[in-house]
């Protein structure tokens, strides 16, 4: 049984070292720009979110406080 070398089971090992720090150095680039847009996303979900809510407690704050829908401002 003929036992393989390192390189011929790991094809990482054949590239040269600088390619593969070029590499990393890509990945790390577009993996913190994945993480940046995937924040920005989040965090304009969560603004829209709480927009929906806010405008859902006031109008229904507003309903309960005036329930015939007349208006708050009296009439001359």
């Amino acid at each position: 049984m003929t036992r393989l070398s390192t390189t011929a089971r790991n094809p990482l090992l054949h590239r040269p070292l600088r390619q593969t720090v070029y590499t990393l150095k890509v990945g790390t680039i577009y993996g913190l720009l994945a993480i940046a847009i995937a924040y920005t996303a989040v965090l304009m979900l969560a603004i829209v979110l709480i927009g929906v809510v806010a405008t859902s407690v006031i109008s229904l704050v507003s309903l309960v406080l005036n329930p015939l829908g007349d208006s708050i401002i009296p009439k001359p």
